[in-house]
């Protein structure tokens, strides 16, 4: 799917659908916003929000058609990830998807493999027992170390531990996700459990976060595109004038952020990279 949320501290967020995007006011870093600005940047690859404040990473595409990244505001903990993106750089590639969790843990996708950090053991160990059938398209860390992973051929996994209610709602209700082409995107946030942006397989959107970020994000998430059916072919056309309303469930948590762990827990990092079968 061509589109990436990214819940970040202090109530931040970032949004994108290929090239429209959105973020919050005033609670990004002030050198990503000064990016996110600049008229130079024509399409943002993947914005990435660790829990850390003032934090961040971001790939993009310039208006010329060069292809930029920034690493080094990443912090001390990420160094792993910082050399994953440098490597897929000097490649010609770039991250598409970087999601961040509890305990330093990331995520994330280029085209062509995937390095990871703390993650859960039993989602570390259905990607590794996976990935000579099926690659992960996306995956979403969240409190307590509750998870998703979408898998390349529309299965999922997850543990979420009552945490994200909403969310276990929609998987369990079968017909109608398979009615709306399967799930094809969810992000978590990993600092308030319920709270959740999701994107079904025919491009309709469900979330559950403040009301006030609605309207920006629903703006933005009318851009993306349908998921196209396996075998079939992407057929491009003219957007609408009117585009079919976006669908969202807006519930306000009272849960207060929880504190992030400092201690960074023993965990496996693991970078793959996917030879072309």
């Amino acid at each position: 799917m061509n589109c990436q949320f990214s819940f970040g501290p202090n109530r931040s967020y970032f949004v994108t659908a290929g090239s429209v995007f959105a973020w919050s006011d005033d609670t990004l870093p002030p050198d990503l916003v000064r990016i996110l600005e600049d008229e130079d940047l024509d399409c943002p690859y993947d914005v990435g929000l660790p829990m850390e404040p003032e934090h961040y990473t971001i790939s993009w595409r310039t208006t010329s058609g060069e292809d930029w990244y920034e690493d080094e505001r990443l912090g001390p903990n990420y160094t792993r990830l910082a050399r994953f993106i440098q490597i897929a750089a000097t490649a010609g590639s770039h991250t598409t998807l970087t999601t961040f969790g509890p305990n330093h843990s990331f995520f994330s996708l280029t085209p062509t493999g995937y390095s990871w950090q703390n993650i859960p053991p039993c989602l570390e160990e259905d990607i590794q027992r996976c990935l000579q059938v099926r690659r992960p398209s996306a995956v979403a860390l969240g409190v307590q170390r509750t998870f998703i992973v979408i898998y390349s051929d529309g299965g999922l996994k997850y543990e979420l531990g009552g945490e994200y209610p909403l969310v276990e709602l929609i998987f369990r209700n079968e017909e109608e996700t398979k009615r709306r082409g399967g799930v094809a995107y969810v992000a978590l946030n990993p600092f308030i459990a319920g709270e959740f942006y999701l994107v079904y397989g025919d491009g309709r959107t469900l979330w559950n976060f403040p009301p006030e970020w609605s309207e920006d994000v629903a703006a933005v998430s009318t851009a993306i595109r349908p998921r196209p059916s396996r075998g079939e072919k992407i057929k491009m056309k003219a957007p609408s004038s009117e585009p079919e309303p976006t669908v969202c469930v807006l519930q306000q948590s009272d849960t207060e952020p929880s504190e992030m762990e400092k201690e960074v827990e023993e965990g496996e990092v693991l970078d793959i990279t996917l030879q072309p079968t």
